[in-house]
Protein backbone atom coordinates (compact mmCIF):
# COMPACT_ATOMS: atom_id res chain seq x y z
CA UNK A 1 0.00 0.00 0.00
CA UNK A 2 1.43 3.37 -0.98
CA UNK A 3 1.61 5.37 2.23
CA UNK A 4 1.05 9.08 2.48
CA UNK A 5 3.94 10.88 4.11
CA UNK A 6 3.02 11.58 7.70
CA UNK A 7 -0.45 10.01 7.48
CA UNK A 8 -2.47 6.85 7.26
CA UNK A 9 -6.02 6.29 6.16
CA UNK A 10 -8.29 6.00 9.18
CA UNK A 11 -11.04 4.10 7.43
CA UNK A 12 -8.81 1.05 7.29
CA UNK A 13 -6.66 2.17 10.20
CA UNK A 14 -3.82 -0.21 9.47
CA UNK A 15 -0.63 0.67 11.30
CA UNK A 16 1.44 -1.58 9.08
CA UNK A 17 2.07 -1.43 5.35
CA UNK A 18 -0.83 -3.85 4.84
CA UNK A 19 -4.04 -2.50 3.42
CA UNK A 20 -6.78 -3.05 5.97
CA UNK A 21 -9.70 -5.15 4.71
CA UNK A 22 -13.31 -4.08 4.42
CA UNK A 23 -14.94 -5.30 7.67
CA UNK A 24 -18.28 -5.75 5.90
CA UNK A 25 -16.78 -8.46 3.71
CA UNK A 26 -15.28 -10.63 6.45
CA UNK A 27 -16.85 -12.42 9.42
CA UNK A 28 -16.28 -10.62 12.73
CA UNK A 29 -16.49 -13.82 14.76
CA UNK A 30 -15.10 -17.32 14.40
CA UNK A 31 -17.19 -20.47 14.41
CA UNK A 32 -16.82 -23.01 17.20
CA UNK A 33 -14.74 -25.22 14.91
CA UNK A 34 -12.42 -22.35 13.97
CA UNK A 35 -11.98 -21.38 17.62
CA UNK A 36 -10.90 -24.90 18.48
CA UNK A 37 -8.43 -24.99 15.61
CA UNK A 38 -6.99 -21.50 16.16
CA UNK A 39 -7.06 -21.06 19.93
CA UNK A 40 -3.27 -21.11 20.36
CA UNK A 41 -2.13 -18.99 17.42
CA UNK A 42 0.62 -16.43 18.07
CA UNK A 43 -0.52 -12.80 18.16
CA UNK A 44 1.19 -9.65 16.96
CA UNK A 45 0.08 -6.28 18.31
CA UNK A 46 1.16 -3.40 16.05
CA UNK A 47 1.20 0.28 16.97
CA UNK A 48 2.82 2.39 14.30
CA UNK A 49 2.48 5.81 15.91
CA UNK A 50 4.42 7.71 18.55
CA UNK A 51 2.24 9.85 20.78
CA UNK A 52 -1.18 11.41 20.28
CA UNK A 53 -2.24 12.11 16.70
CA UNK A 54 -5.34 13.60 15.15
CA UNK A 55 -7.75 12.79 12.38
CA UNK A 56 -8.70 15.25 9.67
CA UNK A 57 -11.64 15.11 7.33
CA UNK A 58 -10.53 13.96 3.90
CA UNK A 59 -13.77 14.50 2.04
CA UNK A 60 -14.64 11.40 0.01
CA UNK A 61 -11.45 9.77 1.21
CA UNK A 62 -12.91 9.42 4.71
CA UNK A 63 -10.45 10.48 7.38
CA UNK A 64 -6.69 10.67 7.57
CA UNK A 65 -4.67 10.25 10.74
CA UNK A 66 -1.72 12.59 11.04
CA UNK A 67 1.50 11.10 12.33
CA UNK A 68 3.24 13.80 14.31
CA UNK A 69 4.63 16.86 12.59
CA UNK A 70 6.05 15.11 9.53
CA UNK A 71 3.18 15.94 7.23
CA UNK A 72 4.48 17.06 3.86
CA UNK A 73 2.23 18.13 1.02
CA UNK A 74 4.57 16.37 -1.43
CA UNK A 75 3.42 13.08 0.06
CA UNK A 76 -0.11 13.55 -1.17
CA UNK A 77 -1.47 12.88 -4.63
CA UNK A 78 -1.06 15.76 -7.06
CA UNK A 79 -4.74 16.58 -7.12
CA UNK A 80 -7.10 19.18 -5.77
CA UNK A 81 -8.24 16.78 -3.03
CA UNK A 82 -4.63 16.02 -2.11
CA UNK A 83 -3.84 19.72 -1.86
CA UNK A 84 -6.83 20.33 0.40
CA UNK A 85 -5.82 17.40 2.63
CA UNK A 86 -2.29 18.75 2.90
CA UNK A 87 -3.58 22.21 3.87
CA UNK A 88 -5.90 20.72 6.50
CA UNK A 89 -3.04 18.56 7.77
CA UNK A 90 -0.76 21.53 8.34
CA UNK A 91 -3.49 23.41 10.23
CA UNK A 92 -4.38 20.37 12.35
CA UNK A 93 -0.74 19.78 13.29
CA UNK A 94 -0.49 23.36 14.54
CA UNK A 95 -3.76 23.04 16.47
CA UNK A 96 -2.79 19.83 18.27
CA UNK A 97 0.71 21.11 19.12
CA UNK A 98 -0.12 22.35 22.65
CA UNK A 99 -1.61 18.99 23.59
CA UNK A 100 1.43 17.08 22.36
CA UNK A 101 3.58 19.36 24.48
CA UNK A 102 1.36 18.95 27.55
CA UNK A 103 1.48 15.16 27.18
CA UNK A 104 5.27 15.09 27.01
CA UNK A 105 6.51 12.22 29.16
CA UNK A 106 3.14 10.46 29.26
CA UNK A 107 3.57 7.01 27.72
CA UNK A 108 0.15 6.50 26.14
CA UNK A 109 1.70 4.17 23.55
CA UNK A 110 2.54 1.62 26.22
CA UNK A 111 -0.91 1.96 27.78
CA UNK A 112 -2.54 1.25 24.42
CA UNK A 113 -0.47 -1.88 23.91
CA UNK A 114 -1.07 -3.05 27.49
CA UNK A 115 -4.83 -2.68 27.03
CA UNK A 116 -4.84 -4.94 23.98
CA UNK A 117 -2.59 -7.52 25.61
CA UNK A 118 -4.84 -7.64 28.66
CA UNK A 119 -7.96 -7.78 26.48
CA UNK A 120 -6.62 -10.82 24.65
CA UNK A 121 -6.05 -12.55 27.97
CA UNK A 122 -9.73 -12.11 28.87
CA UNK A 123 -10.87 -14.48 26.16
CA UNK A 124 -12.27 -17.78 27.40
CA UNK A 125 -10.80 -19.65 24.43
CA UNK A 126 -8.12 -17.58 22.68
CA UNK A 127 -4.83 -18.29 24.43
CA UNK A 128 -2.06 -16.98 22.16
CA UNK A 129 1.10 -19.06 22.14
CA UNK A 130 2.98 -15.77 22.40
CA UNK A 131 2.28 -12.08 21.93
CA UNK A 132 4.76 -10.03 19.93
CA UNK A 133 4.78 -6.22 19.93
CA UNK A 134 5.58 -4.44 16.66
CA UNK A 135 6.41 -0.77 17.23
CA UNK A 136 7.59 -0.20 13.65
CA UNK A 137 5.35 -2.62 11.74
CA UNK A 138 6.23 -3.48 8.16
CA UNK A 139 4.56 -5.62 5.54
CA UNK A 140 7.58 -7.93 5.38
CA UNK A 141 7.65 -8.36 9.14
CA UNK A 142 3.96 -9.05 9.38
CA UNK A 143 4.07 -11.52 6.49
CA UNK A 144 6.95 -13.41 8.10
CA UNK A 145 5.13 -13.51 11.45
CA UNK A 146 2.04 -15.12 9.94
CA UNK A 147 4.05 -17.56 7.82
CA UNK A 148 5.90 -18.77 10.93
CA UNK A 149 2.69 -19.54 12.83
CA UNK A 150 1.17 -23.02 13.10
CA UNK A 151 -0.65 -23.76 9.87
CA UNK A 152 0.81 -20.47 8.60
CA UNK A 153 -1.81 -18.52 10.55
CA UNK A 154 -1.69 -15.84 13.27
CA UNK A 155 -3.71 -13.22 15.12
CA UNK A 156 -2.96 -9.66 13.96
CA UNK A 157 -4.04 -6.64 16.00
CA UNK A 158 -3.57 -3.04 14.86
CA UNK A 159 -4.05 -0.45 17.61
CA UNK A 160 -4.20 3.34 17.34
CA UNK A 161 -5.46 6.30 19.35
CA UNK A 162 -6.19 9.83 18.25
CA UNK A 163 -8.30 12.97 18.57
CA UNK A 164 -11.32 13.25 16.29
CA UNK A 165 -11.23 15.78 13.47
CA UNK A 166 -13.19 18.30 15.57
CA UNK A 167 -10.93 17.62 18.59
CA UNK A 168 -13.88 16.92 20.89
CA UNK A 169 -13.29 13.22 21.51
CA UNK A 170 -10.49 10.72 21.98
CA UNK A 171 -10.83 7.48 20.04
CA UNK A 172 -8.89 4.29 20.70
CA UNK A 173 -9.21 1.60 18.05
CA UNK A 174 -8.12 -2.01 17.81
CA UNK A 175 -8.51 -4.04 14.62
CA UNK A 176 -8.58 -7.69 15.64
CA UNK A 177 -7.87 -10.02 12.74
CA UNK A 178 -7.14 -13.67 12.08
CA UNK A 179 -4.96 -14.16 9.03
CA UNK A 180 -3.31 -16.88 6.99
CA UNK A 181 -0.28 -16.67 4.74
CA UNK A 182 -1.01 -15.33 1.26
CA UNK A 183 1.04 -15.04 -1.89
CA UNK A 184 2.38 -11.54 -1.19
CA UNK A 185 0.90 -10.67 2.23
CA UNK A 186 -1.32 -12.21 4.90
CA UNK A 187 -4.95 -12.79 4.00
CA UNK A 188 -7.58 -12.16 6.67
CA UNK A 189 -10.31 -14.71 7.25
CA UNK A 190 -11.87 -12.86 10.23
CA UNK A 191 -11.72 -9.16 11.08
CA UNK A 192 -13.35 -7.11 13.84
CA UNK A 193 -12.91 -3.34 14.31
CA UNK A 194 -13.29 -2.15 17.91
CA UNK A 195 -13.66 1.52 18.82
CA UNK A 196 -13.61 3.10 22.29
CA UNK A 197 -14.64 6.77 22.34
CA UNK A 198 -14.34 9.25 25.22
CA UNK A 199 -16.06 12.60 24.74
CA UNK A 200 -14.88 15.92 26.11
CA UNK A 201 -17.31 17.52 28.57
CA UNK A 202 -18.70 20.82 27.22
CA UNK A 203 -16.97 20.66 23.81
CA UNK A 204 -16.62 23.79 21.71
CA UNK A 205 -17.18 24.37 18.01
CA UNK A 206 -13.69 25.87 18.03
CA UNK A 207 -11.07 23.08 17.73
CA UNK A 208 -8.45 25.25 19.42
CA UNK A 209 -10.69 25.70 22.45
CA UNK A 210 -11.12 21.93 22.68
CA UNK A 211 -7.36 21.45 22.55
CA UNK A 212 -6.96 24.00 25.35
CA UNK A 213 -9.43 22.00 27.45
CA UNK A 214 -7.61 18.72 26.81
CA UNK A 215 -4.25 20.39 27.51
CA UNK A 216 -5.01 22.34 30.70
CA UNK A 217 -3.30 21.37 33.96
CA UNK A 218 -0.62 19.27 32.26
CA UNK A 219 -3.23 17.60 30.04
CA UNK A 220 -5.26 16.32 32.99
CA UNK A 221 -8.38 15.72 30.89
CA UNK A 222 -6.45 14.13 28.05
CA UNK A 223 -4.67 11.76 30.42
CA UNK A 224 -7.96 10.79 32.03
CA UNK A 225 -9.59 10.43 28.64
CA UNK A 226 -6.85 8.22 27.27
CA UNK A 227 -6.93 6.01 30.38
CA UNK A 228 -10.72 5.64 30.08
CA UNK A 229 -10.53 4.92 26.35
CA UNK A 230 -7.87 2.23 26.82
CA UNK A 231 -9.70 0.66 29.76
CA UNK A 232 -12.83 0.24 27.66
CA UNK A 233 -10.83 -0.93 24.65
CA UNK A 234 -9.47 -3.72 26.83
CA UNK A 235 -13.06 -4.75 27.61
CA UNK A 236 -14.01 -4.65 23.93
CA UNK A 237 -11.12 -6.86 22.84
CA UNK A 238 -12.22 -9.51 25.32
CA UNK A 239 -15.87 -9.13 24.33
CA UNK A 240 -15.09 -9.39 20.63
CA UNK A 241 -13.50 -12.80 21.03
CA UNK A 242 -16.65 -14.11 22.75
CA UNK A 243 -19.10 -13.00 20.07
CA UNK A 244 -20.53 -15.76 17.90
CA UNK A 245 -21.34 -15.62 14.17
CA UNK A 246 -25.02 -15.94 15.07
CA UNK A 247 -24.85 -12.93 17.40
CA UNK A 248 -23.13 -10.82 14.77
CA UNK A 249 -25.73 -11.86 12.20
CA UNK A 250 -28.55 -10.77 14.51
CA UNK A 251 -26.92 -7.37 15.15
CA UNK A 252 -26.47 -6.83 11.42
CA UNK A 253 -30.13 -7.51 10.65
CA UNK A 254 -31.88 -4.64 8.85
CA UNK A 255 -35.03 -4.69 11.01
CA UNK A 256 -33.29 -4.39 14.39
CA UNK A 257 -33.79 -1.19 16.46
CA UNK A 258 -30.86 1.24 16.20
CA UNK A 259 -29.54 4.26 18.07
CA UNK A 260 -26.95 7.01 17.55
CA UNK A 261 -23.69 7.20 19.46
CA UNK A 262 -20.90 9.70 18.66
CA UNK A 263 -21.99 10.00 15.05
CA UNK A 264 -22.31 6.26 14.57
CA UNK A 265 -25.62 4.47 14.07
CA UNK A 266 -26.37 0.92 15.08
CA UNK A 267 -28.21 -1.43 17.44
CA UNK A 268 -27.28 -1.46 21.15
CA UNK A 269 -25.20 -4.46 22.21
CA UNK A 270 -26.77 -5.91 25.34
CA UNK A 271 -23.87 -8.08 26.44
CA UNK A 272 -21.52 -5.07 26.26
CA UNK A 273 -23.72 -2.83 28.42
CA UNK A 274 -21.88 -0.90 31.13
CA UNK A 275 -23.09 2.02 33.32
CA UNK A 276 -22.34 5.42 31.79
CA UNK A 277 -21.55 3.97 28.38
CA UNK A 278 -23.42 3.38 25.14
CA UNK A 279 -22.19 0.43 23.10
CA UNK A 280 -23.55 -0.25 19.64
CA UNK A 281 -22.79 -2.43 16.65
CA UNK A 282 -21.58 -0.30 13.74
CA UNK A 283 -19.58 -2.68 11.55
CA UNK A 284 -17.91 -3.65 14.82
CA UNK A 285 -18.25 -2.82 18.52
CA UNK A 286 -18.31 0.93 19.24
CA UNK A 287 -18.43 2.09 22.87
CA UNK A 288 -18.99 5.74 23.82
CA UNK A 289 -18.63 7.47 27.18
CA UNK A 290 -18.39 11.07 28.29
CA UNK A 291 -15.51 12.14 30.46
CA UNK A 292 -16.57 13.32 33.90
CA UNK A 293 -16.83 17.10 34.23
CA UNK A 294 -13.95 18.24 36.46
CA UNK A 295 -15.88 21.39 37.39
CA UNK A 296 -14.52 24.95 37.41
CA UNK A 297 -10.77 25.35 37.53
CA UNK A 298 -9.38 26.28 40.93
Amino acid sequence: MKRLIGAMVALGLSTSAMAAPDPTKLPAALSAEERQADSALPAQVALGQHGIVTAIDAFRGGQVLLQGERTNSAGYAASEAGTLIAMAAREANVTIGPLRKALDGFDADEQAIAAVRSGLSRSSWLKPARIEIAREPTLAGRTAFVAAGPGKKAVLVDVAYYLSADFNQIEAVANLGFARDGKTQPTYFSYHRLTSIVQLPHPSFDPRANVRSWSADRAALARAGLAAAFSRLEDLVGLATEMTPQEVQQLAAKDIAKTYAAGRYGPPVARAAKPGMTTIWARGLVSVQQLADPGPAR
